[in-house]
């Protein structure tokens, strides 16, 4: 009797165990489907983009929040403050440094797509004011930030940032680091293109 028992038992734990594998196999396969395929992140919602970024260098500010009405300095060495940088226009403001390779490509993808930004839309370059003079050889604007205040206060710690403000200076989209793509937010909100 022990036997015959012993007999069902197995069959039930040798099922559960072809049922789990069965699982695990086609949650496997699904998962290099994406992989396989390169799946853009910008395709997916905002909240599965934004869950592969680490916590620690995730700025404080978030969409929705008033972009920092800080001050920066301009290529002619005058003061100016955020507010009126972007006080009416969309404004993408790339955080980036002139020897940084990711921020060249950052830079070189908006340069392609400046053409195609919507009226009242601008690309800003956000350099640290460590840096002298950089030679602008793209036709956005540029200006220098205190590095050390944005990071301590902002935690501004990943070259580069994108941050995308709308017409009212609230936080539309931030995009952290260089990918082969513009976010499908950014596209969408501040340029012609479909997507």
């Amino acid at each position: 009797m022990s036997n015959k028992i012993l007999n069902e038992i197995g069959k039930y734990l040798l099922f559960a165990v072809i049922i789990f594998l069965g699982i695990a196999s086609g949650v496997y396969v699904g998962y290099s489907f994406v992989l396989e395929k390169n799946l853009e992140p910008s395709v997916a919602p905002y909240e599965y983009v934004d869950s592969f970024i680490p916590e620690d260098i995730k700025l404080y500010v978030e969409p929705g929040d008033l972009f920092p009405l800080e001050d920066y300095i301009n290529q002619d060495k005058t003061k100016n403050n955020f507010e009126l940088l972007l006080k009416g226009k969309k404004t993408v403001l790339i955080f980036a440094s002139p020897e940084c390779e990711p921020c060249s490509k950052v830079i070189d993808q908006f340069n392609k797509i400046e053409d195609k930004l919507l009226p009242g839309s601008q690309i800003v370059l956000c350099y640290p004011s460590e840096i002298e003079n950089v030679k602008n050889e793209k036709k956005f604007k540029v200006i220098y930030i205190d590095t050390n205040m944005f990071m301590n206060m902002y935690n501004l710690s990943v070259y580069p940032t994108i941050v995308s403000v709308d017409e009212h200076g609230l936080i539309y989209h931030i995009q952290y680091y260089y990918k082969k793509y513009i976010d499908r937010e950014i596209i969408e909100h501040f340029t012609s293109i479909e997507v």
